[in-house]
């Protein structure tokens, strides 16, 4: 029996990050598993991704044929976003890579410890190739206590730090969550030399001159430090300001937006700088570059959408 289950059902979720490719893998060849040693009642998996870009998407269709060339059924995967509040649904959920974990991690409730078993990367195959199933995780699970984590690698910024924590890594940098001297938050991205955080740096600061970004705290060729902002739920009083911090934006400069509570934020964006006659019709068009870059990327899960987007931009 696993460990801390009773007669009650006991639920698990497995966790990457988009839920096309490794977490709905790793859900049917669990649920198999399970059922193979009769406990397929008793235990309910599930998978979910840490973004929404594919929200409601079917899976990855090289994943698909992989689980199918291994006896494996995902054809009626429907891709999911894990949020806060799904903690409460399960009793343990496996994490994909470190990256996964860290996401996890930060939006944990207290009461959840986090067991470090993941890949100590997360895989990346070269694009002919197609993911294989794997058992690989990282476990979170509900305890009364937290475990110790481990201690974050050296601190490469000159502002005074007090302390600093391993967040995981995106795109080739590691990232950090750290506390200066003098008691501010921030957050850091650290690499190798690269003209990049210069650039994103002197970003930052020009859009800080029309709306409020996170304060450059220190730059420099292999690391960006910035202000640290916590994680809100949306809400419609800030979906509102974030409508008229867009149409501020977009007044400098910047070419296009997307939140929840839309219909708030274009309301609130009308307000501040009305849009032109037909810039709904317009939407598909803007769309297909986009959809197009995903199609290569990722194949079949946006072809749908790219073509419903031709279509559109075709009747105008």
């Amino acid at each position: 029996m696993i460990e801390g289950m009773t007669s009650l059902t006991y639920r698990v979720c497995v966790v990457c990050m988009g839920n096309i490719c490794r977490s709905p893998m790793a859900e049917s060849v669990l649920r198999k598993v399970l059922a193979d040693r009769g406990l397929g009642d008793r235990v309910i998996v599930e998978s979910a991704g840490t973004g929404g870009w594919h929200a409601g998407g079917p899976m990855d269709e090289r994943a698909l044929r992989v689980l199918s060339d291994h006896g494996y059924d995902g054809a009626d995967h429907s891709a999911r976003q894990f949020t806060r509040d799904w903690f409460d649904r399960y009793d343990l959920v496996l994490a994909m890579d470190r990256d996964n974990q860290a996401f996890l991690r930060r939006m944990a409730p207290a009461a959840w410890r986090c067991d470090c078993s993941a890949p100590s990367t997360r895989p990346r195959p070269p694009a002919p190739r197609s993911p294989t199933p794997t058992t690989a995780a990282t476990r979170v699970s509900r305890t009364s206590s937290r475990s110790s984590r481990p201690p974050p690698r050296a601190w490469p910024g000159t502002s005074p730090m007090r302390s600093a924590e391993d967040l995981g890594s995106s795109h080739g940098r590691r990232l950090q969550r750290g506390v200066l001297d003098d008691g501010r938050v921030v957050f850091a991205k650290i690499g190798a030399v690269s003209p990049v955080f210069t650039s994103e740096a002197a970003g930052l600061r020009w859009l800080g001159e029309a709306v409020t970004v996170p304060e450059v705290i220190e730059v420099a060729d292999d690391r960006l430090v910035l202000s640290w902002v916590e994680e809100e739920p949306p809400t419609a009083a800030a979906a509102e300001r974030l409508g008229r911090d867009l149409a501020r934006m977009h007044r400098a400069g910047a070419p296009a937006f997307g939140a929840p509570y839309l219909d708030r934020v274009l309301g609130a964006y009308r307000e501040e700088a009305p849009l032109a006659d037909g810039w709904r019709e317009r939407v598909p068009l803007h769309q297909l570059h986009p959809l197009l870059v995903h199609v290569v990327l990722y194949g079949g899960a946006y072809r749908d959408g790219l073509m419903a987007a031709v279509r559109r931009v075709l009747e105008l």
